[in-house]
Formats: structure tokens, sequence, C-alpha cells
């Protein structure tokens, strides 16, 4: 893609200088970018590596293009010789580039989201528009000893081949090719990535243009180096954005964690009407028996196969999420709330077994918390936290495998964070004073022990055991420190 400017034209010489040094700065910015995006911390190396030679090649590029000016029509020797030099790079680092574009095209497409049958018309095109790059390398190559595609005469000056036309119009196929990759792949690639990808394509035609009509710059060429420039800076945009995603995704399932559970929820909060929501918080029943039976690897292919059937059923402002173990944290909207609680009840799910390589199916159930939102001022912690109640209530007291957290379970729960603050005062200020009851051995008839019996005295009065044991009966208190920790009595 070397389209030099006419030959025997007339250039002023300050246009000339303005142009060249322009190449010699787009070159130092590709090195730049390339040492930049190696040095950067990347979750997808692929990426990082192919945006990096990417640059080096754009860098290369330009630098070659500069040179070619640069020398061009100084006859020593060493000139020529060096002028041969840049001019056999640009072409084949043109096509070298075109090759890179599609290593990282592929990285991009041909990953876990794309379906099957996508990939593998993906890889028979991407196939395709790699041929066409490696023939126009070969075309170079044989150029080298023929000049069917350029020469450089006696005066060190560029001259355009009588296939000079055929090493341009090889990667365009290529990059016509591309281009039905690209629309068909839109879906999967998102709007951002899309455009960054086509701008390869569009730069470099805008630039052929150029080249045809002016005919006095290596417009194309630069068209190249500037789409790369820009795949950089995308790269490095999403990267950051995958960074932050994960920070806010469960590795296992690839749903929102508990921080972006309650970012969300305050999303709805602040653009949506609250009330029209209900929160589910369910943890799966006995699952641990599925990873015990079929293994650790089976077990998450079941689990994500779980979720999957309930995220379908949501639509894209409601949120499925997953809190820590097998307990998770739906916001759905009320109208469908029966149909999430008939899912949560049992599911069966299709898998593969990979200890047998067989398919098998199990059903998978979940015990569930619902509180259904009747405040648009409630915090987003709350919210899950009364669906959370909801659901220790259920798996603990009721037995029962859906709960709602009604108003008086609701006055229950700040009853009980009324009392613990009590509580917790009274061990501060020494309100618990123990009585001892001896205990005698049977046979001996000597004192071998004493049983302490703890009064609470609260102004004056005594706290009746009842009032403590309604709330805190399966919670001990370190009477140094005023910590709760294992569950036994007070």
């Amino acid at each position: 893609m070397y389209l030099r400017r006419g030959e025997g034209g007339a250039e002023l010489l300050s246009v000339k200088a303005v142009q060249v040094a322009f190449l010699l700065f787009e070159a130092l910015f590709g090195f730049i970018s390339a040492a930049v995006s190696a040095l950067k911390n990347s979750r997808d190396i692929r990426s990082k590596r192919i945006v990096t030679v990417l640059n080096v090649l754009a860098g290369s590029l330009m630098l070659f293009d500069f040179l070619g000016y640069v020398l061009e029509g100084k006859t020593r020797p060493v000139f020529r010789i060096l002028n041969s030099i840049a001019n056999l790079n640009v072409f084949l680092l043109c096509h070298f580039i075109l090759l890179a574009y599609l290593m990282y095209l592929s990285v991009t497409l041909l990953d876990p989201v794309a379906k099957r049958t996508h990939k593998v018309q993906c890889r028979i095109r991407l196939w395709i528009s790699a041929a066409l790059g490696m023939a126009g390398i070969v075309l170079v190559v044989i150029s080298q000893f023929t000049r069917w595609i350029y020469s450089i005469d006696e005066s060190n000056v560029y001259h355009r081949g009588p296939l000079f036309g055929l090493s341009v119009l090889l990667p365009l196929l290529a990059m016509c090719v591309i281009m039905t990759i690209l629309v068909q792949s839109r879906k999967y690639m998102g709007k951002y990535r899309f455009w960054t990808m086509m701008s390869y394509i569009l730069l470099t035609l805008i630039g052929l243009v150029l080249q045809i009509v002016l005919a006095d710059f290596v417009y194309m060429d630069l068209g190249i180096a500037i789409s790369i420039h820009i795949m950089f800076f995308e790269n490095i945009v999403h990267q950051n954005r995958e960074i932050r995603r994960a920070e806010r995704t469960d590795i296992r399932t690839g749903l929102a964690n508990e921080h972006s559970c309650i970012e969300r929820i305050r999303a709805i909060r602040g653009s949506r009407k609250l009330t029209d929501y209900a929160s589910v918080y369910f943890d799966l029943t006995k699952f641990a028996l599925i990873n015990r039976k079929y293994g650790v690897d089976t077990g998450n292919a079941v689990l994500n196969s779980y979720v999957r059937r309930i995220s379908v059923e949501l639509d894209e402002e409601e949120i499925l999420g997953r809190q820590h173990g097998d307990q998770f944290i739906a916001i759905v909207k009320k109208e469908k709330l029966q149909k999430i609680l008939s899912l949560l009840a049992g599911v069966k799910v299709s898998f593969r077994n990979e200890m047998t390589g067989e398919m098998q199916e199990e059903l998978v159930a979940s015990k569930a918390g619902v509180y259904e939102i009747e405040n648009s001022d409630i915090s987003a912690e709350d919210i899950i936290t009364y669906a959370g109640t909801a659901l220790d209530h259920a798996k603990s007291i009721s037995g029962r495998s859906v709960i709602y957290m009604t108003q008086e379970l609701m006055d229950s729960l700040e009853e009980r964070k009324r009392l613990e603050i009590e509580i917790r005062k009274a061990l501060q200020n020494v309100e618990f004073t123990p009585y001892y009851q001896p205990k005698v051995n049977s046979v001996s008839g000597k004192l071998c022990g004493a049983e302490a019996l703890s009064r609470w005295v609260h102004s004056d009065e005594i706290v009746m055991p009842s009032k403590v044991y309604s709330f805190h009966g399966n919670e001990r208190y370190d009477l140094r420190t005023g910590s709760s920790d294992a569950p036994t009595g007070l």
C-alpha cells in the first residue's frame, strides 16, 4: 500500500517537511504505544500481546515511510541500499499488519460467547483473508527479483511496477471479507469495539482515495497507522472496563457479586419505581452433595446451567447476583415473583458428567426469603438484609421453603437490634452479675466445682431471662469483649 506521490510533480518544501515530520511523529507514537501496551497489566494477555505487536508494526511502517521520503533522490550507494530496504519493509509491513489484525479479530470473536456455527463461519473467512495476506507477502518477495510491484531507478527514485495494482487489490479483497465478518459479528463485539475494528478498513479506504486523488503522500499507510492507534486506546479502555467488571463479578458464575448488586439496586432506586420490585434471597438445597457426587468441575457446570435457567426469565433491568457460597439474590418485578419462586422450588438441569462424558440430569431446588419492597427510601443493603433474614427464618425456624419478610418479622428484627445494643452496653457497664451454684461429689461429699448463673440488673431491675432468650438464645457473648460468636446459650 505504498502508493507514492506523483512522479515529477513539484512540491513545496514546507509542505513536504510537515508531512515527513508527521510520519516521524507517528512512528514514535507507535513505539511509545507499544511500550505502554506491553507494560500495562491486563486480564487478556493474548489481546495485550497482539495490540503491542500491532503498534510495533505500525511504528515501523511509519518509520520506513519516513526513510523512503528522506532518502529518495540521494544517489550515494548506502542511501540506495537503505531506500531499497525501506520500500521493501513498507510493502511487507502492510501485509504483516493485516495478518496481526486478523489474529486480533479472531481473539475478539472466537470466544465462548459466540455460537459454534458462527465460529466455524468466521474461521473459514479468517483463513481466506489470511491466505490473501500471505499471497501479498509472496508477491512482494518475488517482486524483489522481477520488479513486478515497484522499482528504484539509478537516481534512487521509486516507480510503480506493472502488478502494483494487484498488490493493492489482495489486501482490499481481504478487507471486504473481514467486513462481512464484522457486520455479522457486531452483536458479539459491542458497539465501540465494532467501530474500532471497522476503523482499520474505513481509514485505509479513505487513505487510498486521498492518495489516488492527491497523489502526494502515503495517506493509505497513515490511515492504517491511525487505525492501529485507535485499537490501542480502545483496548486500554476495554481492559479497564473489564477489570472494573471483574471486580463486580462472581468468577464462578459470571453473575454480579454483592458489591455490584448493591450498586444496581441503587440504580433502580434512582431511575425507576423501587416499590415495583421484590427481593428474593435464596440458598441452593444440598448442592454440596452434587459437588461430592460428580466433582467440582461438573458441579460448576450444573450451577451455571441453573443460574442461566433463572436468568433467561429476567428482564435487563432485573438483577441476579451471587452473595457467597450457594446463596444468591434476585431483584425481580413483583408480577414475576411467583414464576421465579416456582423455578426455585425445583428445576431439572441437564449437564455432561465430566468424569464419564455422559449427559445426566439433576433436580436443583432452593429455599428462599422474600421481601416485597414497600418503601422507595429503603437502602439497598436493607433490601438484601430483609430477604436474607427471611431466608434464615425459612431454614432454621419454620422449615418452609419460602418465607416472606412480614411486618411482624421486621418488627422482631428491629427489636433484636435494639436489644443487642442494650446487651453490649450492659456488658460494658458490668450489669451482669454471676451467682455460683456449688457442685458436690456425691461419693466423697466434697465441693468439686460450681455452675455460674448470670443475672442482668438494669436500672435497679432484674431483666427476665425469657426476654434475652427469645432473641439471643442461639448466640454466646464474651463477657470480656462484649462480642458474640458461637451458637450456644447465654
